[in-house]
């Protein structure tokens, strides 16, 4: 009977501590979609790439995020080197339905993958 209310009272501890805890979720990295033209691009790998945090024409401050080398960039699905990357971005037909993906580390404010698409 002992062991019983020993289990009992431990259990109720159990599921009141859990009641009781507050979880905190904490944000590591963001994806932000937005137009290719809302991009500007550094003249080197190792620089600092500025972005407007929009799918559409917008006023929003811009946002710099640090480039490294463990950074991806990608073109309609196909993978590159930064300077690769930066000729075909400058010469891409950006049309209406094209757009871009940037994730980047919340902390460090660095870019982990840019990825534009020029079309559906």
């Amino acid at each position: 009977m002992k062991t019983v209310r020993t289990l009992l009272l431990g259990l109720t501890l159990c599921i009141s501590a859990a009641a009781n805890a507050q979880f905190t979720f904490k944000t590591v990295e963001d994806a932000v979609e937005l137009l290719p033209s809302n991009i500007i691009l550094p003249a080197t790998a190792g620089g600092m790439m500025s972005f407007r945090p929009c799918d559409a024409q917008c006023d929003k401050p811009y946002v710099r995020v640090r480039l490294a080398a463990e950074t991806t960039f990608s073109i309609d699905g196909k993978r590159m080197k930064f300077d690769d990357f930066r000729r075909s971005f400058s010469a891409a037909r950006i049309s209406s339905t094209s757009y871009a993906l940037i994730n980047y580390n919340v902390e460090t404010r660095t870019a982990t993958n840019i990825e534009v698409l020029t079309s559906e």
